[in-house]
């Protein structure tokens, strides 16, 4: 707690120069809910000239014109912003002017949620306008104020309504609920980058939890809007023979999610999207109901390629979706396959995360531990016969200046053992080794 303690230090001093200032945000929310506050805001009346008098400040990313500064106290930064009255957003982005507001009521009025609208005082007390602290009793997400006004100042609340309910594990305001389904289609006026933030900071909560933040985003009609190829796989059927967690294929990557256990946000983002090739790929079977989606998986790399660039995920990032959604349906036939194709795929950068994502979409089915294990053991043997490879008799012949005799074929031996034990990879290492074995060498 001694970044609270700092924050409390902070008020103190501004206090002492007759100004108000409260710690803010979700740290307030936290510590009500018993959690270890991450990020500590603190909201002030002190004026900007005089805090930065006061304290060693920054301004990063520009943020002093929209009246927040970065304090340092103590190696610890916080941000620290002015009592401020947001204007109406036209772009439904950002607003259009800050106004720097008189009392701590009026900042409060202007926040996204009860629950994160609430400050503290260095000395402990809870200040609560909007009913923050009883909504965090009754576990729900709620607007301060009008749901329809707060939405409209920033579409980008919409979104995070999901994420707030699926990290508290809280339900939604019915009245929150209904203006957000019904504004679902404004969040287009949004740059594409604060929706790919707000997913990833969605996976970041874990798998259970981004589950139900995405089937949040579909309850309120969200999730068609970006992600409509995800929405589709609700209309795709599954069987239990294949799935028996659900009937369809939206159902079953949830479940997969649920299963992610330690998945990093990127691999969750992975299983979210290893199916979306059977958005268009359905083929029901003419004499039975057997729903069958041949080549998925290939079908799936077009489409994740263009959900990536849509959302504008970096090169990397595409890059590595495209590697779990191509090759998913590969991984359970590892052990048929030819030992230089299980290598091709074990020396992947990403093969580890293929594994994770693979193991999620079999509901965590033990016999992919074994077929991780077979294939990096396959990995690891290729990997030394290649190094082995690069002793050769005649390197021996030229560095030793030996003649064709079983003297060379003893010494490649030697040395091969001696790289596969030492791990030895550098070629310049293999020619300093294949001397100093013949130097030691009875011939």
């Amino acid at each position: 707690m001694d970044k609270l303690k700092i924050a409390k230090e902070i008020c103190v001093e501004i206090e002492s120069h007759g100004f108000e200032a409260l710690i803010v945000g979700g740290a307030v929310r936290d510590l009500l809910m018993e959690l270890e506050p991450s990020d500590i805001d603190i909201t002030t009346n002190m004026p900007m000239s005089l805090l930065e008098k006061n304290f060693k400040t920054y301004d990063i990313g520009k943020n002093k014109k929209h009246s927040v500064i970065i304090i340092k106290k103590k190696g610890i930064s916080f941000d620290a912003a002015q009592y401020r009255i947001d204007s109406n957003a036209s772009d439904g982005r950002r607003p259009d002017s800050i106004e720097i507001a008189k009392s701590f009521i009026e900042d409060s009025s202007r926040r996204d949620f009860t629950v994160n609208s609430m400050g503290l005082t260095h000395d402990g007390r809870i200040v609560d306008h909007h009913n923050g602290s009883s909504d965090i009793k009754n576990r729900v997400i709620k607007t301060v104020g009008d749901p329809t006004q707060r939405f409209t100042e920033d579409k980008l609340r919409i979104i995070r309504l999901a994420r707030f309910a699926a990290k508290l594990d809280f339900g939604i305001d019915k009245d929150t609920k209904k203006a957000a389904k019904y504004m679902a289609k404004d969040i287009h006026i949004l740059a594409v980058e604060r929706i790919k933030d707000e997913i990833l900071k969605a996976a970041e909560l874990g798998g259970v939890k981004f589950a139900k933040y995405i089937q949040l985003l579909d309850e309120q009609k969200i999730l068609q809007e970006i992600l409509p190829e995800v929405h589709a796989l609700k209309f795709k059927p599954e069987t239990k023979e294949h799935h028996p967690e659900s009937n369809n294929t939206f159902g079953h990557i949830l479940k997969a999610l649920e299963n992610a256990g330690n998945a990093s946000p990127l691999e969750l983002i992975g299983i979210l999207l290893h199916d979306v090739g059977k958005a268009v790929t359905q083929d029901l079977g003419a004499h039975t109901a057997h729903h069958t989606y041949y080549n998925h998986d290939i079908v799936g790399i077009g489409i994740v390629k263009s959900i990536g660039q849509r959302l504008k995920f970096s090169r990397k990032e595409i890059e590595f979706l495209v590697f779990v959604t191509e090759h998913h349906m590969r991984f359970h036939r590892i052990p048929e396959m030819k030992k230089s194709k299980i290598n091709k795929l074990a020396e992947s950068q990403y093969f580890q995360s293929l594994y994770v994502v693979c193991k999620a979409d079999s509901m965590g089915r033990r016999e992919y531990d074994s077929i991780y294990e077979f294939a990096m053991d396959i990995h690891a043997n290729v990997k030394e016969q290649k190094v082995c490879d690069l002793v050769s008799g005649n390197l021996v012949m030229k560095l030793l200046n030996l003649k064709p005799g079983p003297e060379v074929g003893k010494i490649k031996n030697v040395v091969s053992e001696r790289i596969i034990e030492l791990g030895i990879t550098d070629e310049m290492e293999i020619k300093q080794l294949i001397k100093e074995v013949g130097d030691g060498y009875d011939i």
